[in-house]
């Protein structure tokens, strides 16, 4: 692109026949400005770029073949990282991990930390709350007679008395 310096390009689809380019500038105010350009990538069966378009000539004064390959698939690792860490993220904010390595994955030190660690009632407060349903589905608790007990648990204002109030209904039973 005219008066844009490239930056990098990676193939978009499987078929690798569109090639997403970014390329940058410094605009009259100073500042850097990026532009997304999506090219028709012109592959012979062999790999090898074929006569094309000027977008497609003009991409290839500026990066090979071999780098738009090596290229995409950093981007699509890098796209699989990022998505894996959402989902994570995701599952622990929903409270989804249910097939966890005891062993094998730091879940003592995770259960002292968040047991133990300050309580903030405004982010946690669905933590809270899903922690109580859980507590609630217990066996023991469910049957318990205590009613003072439970009343304890359902007030409770912190993940630490909630696990506190628990623990006693279950110890009485």
């Amino acid at each position: 692109m005219e008066g844009y310096e490239f930056l990098t390009a990676h193939f978009t689809n499987n078929e690798r026949t569109i090639v997403e380019a970014f390329w940058t500038r410094i605009d009259e105010n100073g500042k850097p400005e990026t532009v997304v350009e999506y090219v028709e990538a012109s592959i012979d069966k062999d790999g090898r770029p074929n006569e094309a378009d000027q977008s497609w000539n003009n991409l290839l004064n500026h990066v090979d073949i071999d780098t738009l390959h090596d290229n995409t698939a950093r981007h699509m690792a890098e796209q699989e990282l990022e998505f894996e860490r959402m989902v994570m993220d995701i599952a622990r904010k929903k409270g989804l991990f249910d097939n966890v390595d005891i062993m094998n994955d730091n879940i003592h030190k995770h259960l002292v930390d968040f047991v133990f660690a300050p309580f903030d009632p405004v982010e946690q407060k669905e933590q809270l709350f899903m922690i109580k349903l859980q507590l609630f589905e217990l066996p023991k608790i469910k049957a318990s007679k205590n009613r003072e007990a439970k009343t304890k648990l359902r007030k409770a204002e912190n993940i630490m008395t909630a696990i506190q109030a628990a623990i006693e209904i279950v110890v009485e039973e």
